[in-house]
């Protein structure tokens, strides 16, 4: 598939396609972009949640109202919080929550993602090897890849992503309405059959499909700023 058809495809199935989240940022006063590319930055250098004591200091340090600054990124689908667990709980690609979609650098550290294609986005955005662990949400069946730069290993072998759709449209956070729907299938016919009882259809990408998904989508959401 050409990366011009892929990106159509992400944006038909109400994905984020090759800068979209850099444009949805442009919109944003600078500190709040700013204030963005530090939250993630706390994801990428910590296994740790970010705890919203991280977010409260860093918006003051930039002259913003840390509730306000959390309900701007939070109204561009960017950043979600807790507040109950005083903590940051969205930052695509990456959750503050365990997920079925885990990430290990090549330091051992883990990393939660969204949804898969957000796990495949990692590795790129973080310029690090990875191994992400997940499983099929079907027969809950352990599925594997590595990425190592520009390799890809899974297991097993017909391993693919499926982006599940309703027949109704959805609303919402895409941490809500898309991620949940966006999962490794142990194969094509997997993904159909599940897709299939639940009165659901979607489209199925390959893994190297998948993973330039994750490049266009996260990759350069952190030049300059790792």
């Amino acid at each position: 598939m050409r990366e011009t058809e892929l990106e159509s495809l992400l944006a038909t199935d109400g994905l984020p396609a090759s800068g979209r989240i850099a444009e949805l940022r442009r919109g944003l006063p600078k500190p709040l972009v700013e204030l963005h590319r530090r939250i993630l930055s706390c994801f990428a250098s910590s296994s740790a949640p970010v705890p919203l004591d991280f977010l409260e200091r860093e918006a003051a340090s930039l002259g913003l109202q840390a509730t306000e600054a959390a309900a701007a990124l939070a109204e561009v689908d960017l950043v979600h919080i807790d507040l109950e667990a005083r903590s940051v709980t969205v930052a695509y690609p990456f959750s503050g929550r365990p997920t079925p979609h885990e990430v290990t650098l090549r330091d051992g550290t883990h990393r939660y993602a969204m949804c898969a294609i957000d796990a495949l986005g990692v590795p790129p955005m973080l310029g690090v090897a990875a191994t992400i662990r997940s499983v099929d949400p079907d027969t809950a069946q352990a599925v594997m890849v590595d990425v190592d730069e520009s390799e890809l290993h899974w297991e097993p072998e017909a391993l693919v992503v499926g982006i599940a759709t309703t027949s109704t449209d959805t609303c919402g956070p895409a941490a809500q309405s898309r991620c949940p729907d966006i999962n490794f299938h142990l194969s094509r016919l997997s993904a159909e059959t599940y897709w299939s009882a639940r009165g659901m259809q979607g489209t199925v990408l390959t893994l190297p499909e998948a993973a330039r998904a994750g490049v266009l989508i996260f990759g350069d959401l952190l030049d300059g700023a790792r």
